[in-house]
């Protein structure tokens, strides 16, 4: 989604539910920063399940650090004494600031699997729109309804700064670990993180971490049934044994938008059980909002 969009500077959200997002909401879980004021560069940040890439080189690989490249960017890691929402009284927060041209700057708490972002700017030349609004002095045309009813929050793929290889996670589903018929059959090694999984299962439609972060890929999956999202540890060092957090590569072209009627009948009986634990509200929106999410997105998400 744009989260700031003009002539010069384009910002960009990707956003999904995470454990801690109830009631059918979402988080921020990667930011993406370009356009002509950075010279053609991409900044992207991801929480701590993932990385800070700059043109898609890993940064600020320490904490605390520092790195800049001479009139572009300035960018730190660092333990912040609080946090963005004032509403959090934690202190020690994983923080990553960036000053960049034109007066632009992006303050980030990067959480477990999702992110805070605070970005300071002036008005563009031009105007701008997106979810931080059009900054034209009033407020009040800023709500959700006037935002869409003007213009597509949602990023053209031939717009896109993340890139288009993306991955999302399927869920945790069964293996067998004790026969030559692996859900996924085609093994690349062991103590591999997220992204090299990926890149070694490059070709492939799915991949999938297993045990200690064993990496396998295959073109089908779910031979041995859908788990509980509980039942897999995806951001540990020590997954378990007999189980694939199972992922898949986005497509060549714009994902098309799918609803309820799209989920798998198993899948979802299993979601809407799931969330009908977790989701107080008695809300059909809220629930049918975990339960999408859930079939499409993975168990953690709901």
């Amino acid at each position: 989604f744009w989260v700031v969009k003009s002539a010069e500077v384009s910002i960009q959200g990707r956003y999904g539910a995470t454990v801690w997002a109830t009631h059918g909401l979402s988080a921020t879980r990667a930011l993406a920063i370009g356009g002509p004021f950075l010279q053609g560069h991409k900044l992207i940040v991801e929480p701590k399940d993932g990385q800070i890439l700059w043109d898609g080189e890993a940064i600020l690989r320490e904490m605390p650090s520092e790195w800049a490249l001479s009139g572009l960017v300035e960018a730190r890691v660092y333990a912040a004494d609080k946090a963005l929402d004032p509403a959090l009284t934690y202190t020690g927060v994983a923080t990553a600031s960036f000053d960049l041209p034109s007066g632009v700057r992006v303050t980030v708490n990067r959480w477990r699997q999702h992110l805070d972002v605070l970005v300071t700017m002036g008005p563009q030349p031009g105007g701008q729109d997106g979810h931080c609004g059009n900054y034209n002095g009033n407020a009040t045309d800023d709500t959700v309804d006037m935002l869409k009813e003007r213009t597509d929050l949602r990023v053209a793929r031939s717009e896109l700064l993340f890139p288009t290889d993306f991955y999302t996670l399927r869920g945790c589903f069964g293996d067998d670990a004790h026969s030559d018929g692996r859900d996924l059959p085609i093994f690349q090694g062991r103590g591999k993180g997220l992204r090299e999984c990926a890149l070694a299962c490059e070709g492939f439609e799915y991949f999938g971490l297993q045990a200690k972060r064993e990496c396998y890929c295959g073109r089908s999956y779910g031979k041995y049934g859908q788990l509980l999202d509980r039942d897999c540890r995806c951001q540990a060092d020590d997954i378990g044994t007999s189980r694939n957090c199972v992922y898949e590569f986005g497509g060549a072209t714009e994902p098309a938008k799918k609803g309820l009627a799209d989920c798998d009948p198993v899948t979802r009986a299993a979601a809407e059980g799931r969330c009908r634990e977790t989701i107080d509200s008695e809300s059909d929106q809220a629930r049918d909002a975990c339960v999408l999410d859930a079939c499409f997105g993975g168990f953690e998400f709901a």
